[in-house]
């Protein structure tokens, strides 16, 4: 009982380190211009746990790739011009109020 416990630690553990040295390599390869959270986080000016939040939402294009999380740069910003507003028009007192005292 007690080895089996200790043998599954161990294949998790293995696991484990084996998805970081697959994301160090995904990382690294120049074949694809993906970035990382903290990175998209840096350019957004948000912090890094807002980037995972929002990519756990599917609020922001993503991949994940073996339970690494990465993002291109140009599908982030095109999703950011989505969220552009226009100018907020000139205001105008008279509409959406009714009329005053003495103007019925």
């Amino acid at each position: 009982m007690l080895f089996t416990h200790l043998l599954t630690k161990a294949q998790k553990m293995l696991f484990k380190i084996k998805n970081i040295f697959i994301c160090k390599v995904i990382s690294n390869m120049d074949v694809f211009s993906l970035k990382t959270a903290p990175e998209i986080a840096k350019v957004l000016g948000v912090n890094p746990k807002t980037i995972y939040d929002w990519a756990e939402q599917r609020l922001i294009p993503h991949y994940k790739i073996l339970g690494c999380l990465r993002f291109d740069e140009d599908e982030v910003r095109e999703w950011l011009k989505k969220w552009k507003r226009g100018p907020l028009p000139l205001y105008n007192s008279n509409i959406g109020r009714g009329p005053r005292k003495g103007e019925r």
